[in-house]
């Protein structure tokens, strides 16, 4: 299994924000529809070029920090 991300620029009342999203799938394609079906309503398309592949203790840091604790890939 890959892991995946893609960071989501969005401006809300003049503030500009950036959101990671993370998914785990077998493939580029697959995690591209993944990521379009969590986008969906946001107005924000991503493309090829914007699903990055990353490491999994990468993943684990990113979902740890969304979750607020540490999470490892044994707990996962």
């Amino acid at each position: 299994m890959a892991y995946f991300i893609v960071t989501v620029k969005e401006n809300k009342a003049g503030a500009k924000r950036r959101r990671k999203l993370v998914v785990v799938s077998r493939g580029k394609p697959e995690a591209m529809v993944s990521i379009q079906d969590m986008c969906r309503g946001t107005g924000f398309i991503p493309d090829y070029k914007t699903v990055n592949e990353i490491t999994p203790h990468r993943y684990f840091k990113v979902v740890g920090a969304l979750l607020g604790r540490t999470v490892n890939q044994s707990a996962a």
